[in-house]
């Protein structure tokens, strides 16, 4: 039996808190396996149109302004930029579309044991 992490288990507990620790650990199914292939494509596709977005931007920075001369330096920083925001909005929302997932899944009819 594993302890939960921050969780300090006695020799000295209680047979109680061993039953409770017992039953807690029972019920979780593991291993968890992800849907590898499900998740990738989520991924994918919001890279895909986060992509989309830049590049949309740029034709319109383009085409309203003209073209702007930089650093080699300003444009690695411009980059680098560029890569942190489009990171952070692929993990976001990937993330955000797993949680909707997961928990809309639990909402289905065979969930409640009803047919559908």
């Amino acid at each position: 039996m594993q302890a939960y992490p921050g969780y300090s288990r006695h020799d000295s507990g209680s047979e109680h808190d061993q039953a409770v620790l017992q039953a807690d650990e029972s019920s979780v199914p593991f291993p968890f396996k992800p849907d590898i292939p499900n998740l990738l494509g989520m991924a994918i596709g919001n890279a895909a149109v986060l992509f989309g977005w830049f590049v949309t931007l740029a034709v319109i920075w383009t085409h309203t302004f003209g073209e702007v001369r930089v650093s080699t330096t300003q444009a690695a920083l411009l980059v680098g930029l560029f890569a942190l925001v489009v990171t952070l909005v692929v993990e976001v929302r990937t993330k955000k579309q797993i949680i909707y997932r997961k928990i809309s899944t639990f909402d289905t009819p065979e969930a409640d044991g009803e047919p559908r």
